[in-house]
């Protein structure tokens, strides 16, 4: 089998590149990506890492799925398969010397995630022996290795991963699922009044299971203030 990671690889565990099982979601209330479906709790892992560690992943300088040869090679890019995800390239850029605003110990931490048989699941592009790539970070499991689990729990309240049906939520849904998500907004927005109470009151929003611009308002707030309760 072809080294772990490389682009042969890639084919060989995952199949051909290209927009095969890939779904768009919000990585944060304010990052759509799109990604292959079977990835998306890990990413959603690594997202909570971030937010854990009060980094904010911005709109507009970040993305994965993009079907592409790798930079200055022949091979396909692990984006061509919606296995790798670029973060904050204008802070984060391809160059030599590193240069990141990432904090280590947040690296260090989402490249000590593994599967629940002890597999790490990201290799991150700072580590690479050439030109460095600090925004990106790459699944080096395969199919069957992710779907055994990732060891360990959320560090972070999981306000994007509530579904119904198997789809993600969104603006207009309605149903028990949003009305969950309802509550764990309340619930961040609660907490954060209790530990900073300081903070700007924001309103509790009703908890009617239907996801109108109330409850899109209360999600950005409750993403905002659970960064700084997990500083």
């Amino acid at each position: 089998m072809a080294r772990r990671g490389s682009p042969g690889w890639m084919a060989q565990v995952w199949g051909p590149p290209g927009p095969h099982d890939l779904a768009t979601w919000q990585l944060t209330p304010d990052v759509q990506v799109t990604t292959k479906k079977a990835a998306i709790p890990v990413f959603q892992r690594l997202a909570a890492v971030m937010f854990k560690h009060g980094y904010r992943i911005r709109p507009g300088v970040t993305g994965a799925y993009n079907f592409r040869r790798i930079r200055g090679g022949k091979g396909w890019s692990n984006h061509s398969w919606g296995l790798a995800l670029d973060v904050n390239w204008d802070k984060n850029p391809m160059t030599t010397p590193l240069k990141t605003d990432m904090p280590k110990t947040m690296v260090d931490e989402i490249k000590a995630i593994r599967t629940v048989d002890g597999l790490p699941v990201f290799r991150w592009g700072g580590d690479y022996t050439g030109r460095k790539d600090a925004m990106h970070f790459e699944i080096m499991v395969t199919p069957k290795e992710l779907a055994r689990g990732i060891a360990g729990a959320s560090p972070a309240p999981r306000l994007i991963q509530a579904r119904e049906d198997d789809d993600m939520l969104k603006h207009g849904d309605r149903g028990p699922a949003v009305a969950k998500l309802q509550m764990t907004i309340n619930g961040i927005l609660a907490r954060s009044e209790r530990l900073h109470p300081a903070h700007e009151d924001v309103p509790q929003i009703a908890v009617d299971g239907i996801w109108g611009n109330d409850t899109t308002r209360g999600l950005t707030h409750a993403h905002a203030r659970a960064q700084q309760v997990c500083r």
